[in-house]
């Protein structure tokens, strides 16, 4: 999944839209890497995730990208 193929889904409110194989991307944290990783550094980025988002947050979006290259 590319980030421009998460940023065209970010822009649907429910964040649900199908993206390549129409495949539903509903994670807001998801949307949000995808929408600052060109404007924030690296590890800006990382801790602002790490402060914001659960533990949970994060390994249900890890799981989305694992799941989207099957």
């Amino acid at each position: 999944m590319s980030v421009s193929s998460l940023s065209a889904v970010c822009g649907n409110t429910d964040l649900s839209t199908p993206v390549g194989d129409n495949t539903p991307v509903k994670s807001e944290l998801l949307c949000f890497v995808a929408d600052k990783c060109r404007i924030l550094p690296l590890d800006d980025l990382i801790k602002i995730c790490l402060d914001f988002y659960k533990e949970d947050e994060v390994f249900a979006a890890r799981a989305i990208i694992d799941n989207y290259g099957d």
